[in-house]
């Protein structure tokens, strides 16, 4: 559900898969809104390879960003949550989506378009020793491997065993054939560093195309060295060598296989009606057969009255067609059916920029034909990464001035970033009555980040709370990040947390999708909880225009006094355990200017807690400890020395950043939080001279879910880092130092 509605929701679409004719579906959804639909994509990957592409990425005539769509800005533009997880199974008869990660996801309407993978289990040992095509994700990052295996391989020979004599498998022993070429020539002047070799089950390679195209690859594979074993069907295949149903033996270092396609195998046991390979039975209309709340295009569909080849060809051409019939499905009305064209343009790229292209009979070849493909092949991506511009965007950087000449951002920020501005709340904090009591401990005269009272001799309870917008567009993820977050206050007092108590606030809809929604975001709160061993023991739930989570979280304090803010001491190092800037990237992710990788990379820290790093902290003597969250580094930074009456020096260029942020901020995107935390430079002595350093609007940002930071004495922080790299936290840096304060006031100084 979208992170603002006012309209119901009526109907939960599930897309499953990010192949060619779903990022067709996105495309219409977001051209057309339907206010009615709860739009959901659930993909595996955050970017989509690009068939036609492929050759030509692996080739390194292409990058990855050029022959890779973005799904996330995709769905946003689409409205559509975006779920990032693997598929393991299909419950039918409650319509819900089993998840590898994640809990199961409901649907009223299906769509399936997760592609396929090459066929291996007719061959005895291929799962095992070989490398499948496809997932092409999974492939890329084998090649990576491989390519760093090659770097220390000296010039000893190295054979490639492709098996598949599609148009697949030969496009794929000449681009990585060129790949090497052009990384490492020398090799290729001995003539028998690099070997590659294609084993074609037919009599004929690439049987699906005509004599012409047939005869030219063939020639060509001869002239760049590539062996060719016709008629030669793999059956068995043992670490280093692969045996065909000749009895021939063919020895590899690396074998790729891009044989005929498979279908996954949780179709078939779901109970949907498949054919004979396993893969989804669907009408012209490209409904299933068996359950009409069922949808399926490409690879993974056969059709109930046609042949139709398993080609990114004929995917492109449905994602219309099951555009429409979904939002016809979901309003009742009549669907439309899908006509494959009967003949088509294939252009096949020789590895180099040549290219073959063929109609019917007819075939022709050359470098203008790699033109035209090129051509052809940027304006598809074009078609889905241009896409009309946001409203709010267009409004963001056009914001206002309120009477006194403060900046007014238009487009309010979520998560830590839709925070009160610490001028604010300080001042309605102090013109509030503060009572006291004896068995208070830590209360609101003093800033740390939580509440501490006793409730026995030997006990203390440690409370804290807070409130989150949402800020993604998964409910599950985001109820996962909430709860981290919530608990990083209790952590940072070096508590142990408990109990928690949540408030949900959910978008309008039909009772069936507020449900859904409703279990997909507590049920995160509730894995991280569980980890935590925190009892979720009540809470509140309401409707409201956007999705948003609130957590009261208890902790223990067993015979041990609370981490303050205020136990920093000259000479200890400040240690930050996570890198900033998840405030710039979710910023540019509400105007989909964030790549996907650069929100995986934000996620990815926001998602982890600091359960595994507190013991650390403890065993080393941290002190002065506090979470970086709204305020930013510098206006946590700020309390810590301002507690403890200390000055502090800060190592710009070793705060570490994310991924992207940097970037962000140089084109001017920052969280609406940023102009109240940007008061806070009024602590830095020397800010003039790094306002122009990239990593200064980092400082200032306010970070959901961000790291510990804390002191600790000089003689033990190496060691202390050492540790925490070992456990895993390999962001952590040592950023700075705590000085003796050369003032009344605390002091911050950049170097």
């Amino acid at each position: 559900m979208e992170l603002n509605r006012t309209t119901p929701a009526v109907t939960n679409i599930v897309l499953l898969g990010g192949g060619h004719a779903h990022v067709e579906v996105l495309r219409q959804f977001g051209m057309n809104r339907v206010p009615e639909v709860n739009l959901t994509l659930l993909s595996s990957q955050t970017h989509t390879a690009y068939s036609g592409m492929l050759p030509g990425y692996l080739a390194r005539h292409y990058s990855y960003a050029e022959s890779h769509l973005d799904l996330l800005p995709l769905s946003q533009f689409a409205g559509a949550q975006f779920y990032r997880d693997r598929v393991v199974g299909l419950d039918l008869a409650r319509r819900r989506i089993l998840c590898a990660r994640r809990s199961p996801v409901a649907f009223d309407l299906l769509s399936i378009n997760t592609g396929s993978t090459p066929r291996m289990a007719a061959a005895l040992g291929a799962e095992r020793y070989a490398i499948p095509i496809k997932p092409v994700e999974s492939f890329l990052r084998r090649w990576a491997e491989i390519e760093r295996e090659l770097s220390g391989a000296g010039r000893r020979p190295v054979r490639f065993l492709i098996v598949g004599g599609g148009a697949g498998g030969v496009e794929l022993s000449l681009s990585l054939q060129h790949r090497l070429q052009r990384r490492w020539p020398e090799r290729f002047e001995t003539g028998n560093s690099f070997r590659f070799a294609v084993a074609a089950a037919s009599p004929e390679i690439m049987p699906t195309h005509n004599v012409r195209v047939r005869h030219r690859f063939r020639e060509l594979l001869a002239v760049r060295g590539i062996e060719l074993f016709a008629a030669s069907r793999v059956v068995r295949v043992e670490p280093d060598r692969a045996v065909d149903d000749q009895g021939r033996t063919h020895r590899f270092d690396y074998l790729f296989w891009v044989t005929e396609a498979a279908a996954p195998k949780w179709l078939r046991e779901a109970g949907l009606e498949v054919d004979k390979q396993g893969f989804a039975v669907v009408d012209d209309r490209l409904r299933s057969v068996s359950h009409p709340e069922i949808f399926a295009a490409g690879d993974v569909a056969s059709f109930q009255s046609r042949r139709c080849p398993k080609s990114g060809v004929y995917a492109v051409r449905q994602g219309g067609i099951l555009a429409r019939n979904l939002r016809y499905a979901a309003g009742n009305e009549p669907l439309v059916a899908y006509r494959p064209q009967r003949k088509f343009l294939s252009l096949i790229s020789t590895g180099t920029q040549h290219a073959v292209a063929s109609r019917g009979r007819w075939a022709v070849q050359g470098r203008w034909v790699w033109r035209l493909k090129d051509w052809i092949d940027r304006r598809w991506m074009r078609r889905y990464r241009q896409l009309p511009a946001m409203r709010e965007e267009d409004e963001s950087h056009r914001a206002g001035q309120d009477a006194e000449g403060e900046i007014v951002p238009t487009m309010r920020c979520a998560g830590c970033g839709a925070k009160i501005g610490r001028r604010a709340l300080t001042n309605v904090l102090g013109r509030l009555p503060n009572r006291s009591d004896r068995s208070i401990a830590v209360g609101l005269e003093v800033p740390d980040d939580a509440a501490v009272f006793s409730v026995r001799r030997d006990a203390s309870l440690v409370q804290s709370v807070d409130h989150l917008p949402s800020f993604i567009n998964d409910p599950y993820l985001f109820g996962q990040i909430a709860a981290v977050h919530c608990l990083s206050d209790i952590l940072a007092m070096g508590a142990e947390p408990h109990s928690a108590q949540i408030v949900a606030v959910v978008p309008f809809g039909r009772e069936a999708v507020v449900e859904e929604l409703l279990f997909q975001t507590l049920s995160g709160a509730a894995r991280t909880l569980d980890e935590h061993q925190t009892a979720l023991i009540g809470g509140h739930s309401s409707e409201g225009e956007r999705l948003a989570l609130g957590m009261t979280i208890n902790g223990l304090l067993r015979q041990r006094l609370p981490w303050r803010k205020g136990n920093l001491r000259p000479d200890d190092r400040l240690i930050l355990t996570k890198p900033l800037g998840s405030g710039i990237l979710l910023a540019a992710f509400m105007r989909r200017r964030c790549p996907g990788r650069w929100l995986d990379g934000a996620i990815e820290q926001m998602v982890r807690s600091h359960a595994s790093a507190v013991p650390v902290l403890r065993n080393y003597g941290a002190e002065g400890v506090t979470d970086c969250t709204g305020f930013g580094l510098i206006g946590h930074l700020a309390e810590l020395i301002e507690a403890s009456g200390v000055d502090a020096a800060l190592d710009i260029d070793r705060v570490p950043i994310m991924e992207g942020a940097a970037s962000c901020a140089e084109r001017g995107i920052v969280s609406s939080l940023y102009p109240q935390n940007l008061q806070r430079e009024a602590t830095i002595v020397n800010c003039e001279e790094y306002r122009r350093h990239p990593h200064y609007p980092a400082l200032f940002d306010p970070q959901t879910s961000g790291g510990l930071l804390f002191g600790i004495g000089e003689n033990r922080a190496a060691a202390c880092l050492r540790e925490l790299r070992k456990i895993g936290w390999d962001g952590a840096a040592a950023i700075g130092a705590v000085t003796k304060p050369a003032g009344r006031n605390p002091r911050l100084y950049l170097r």
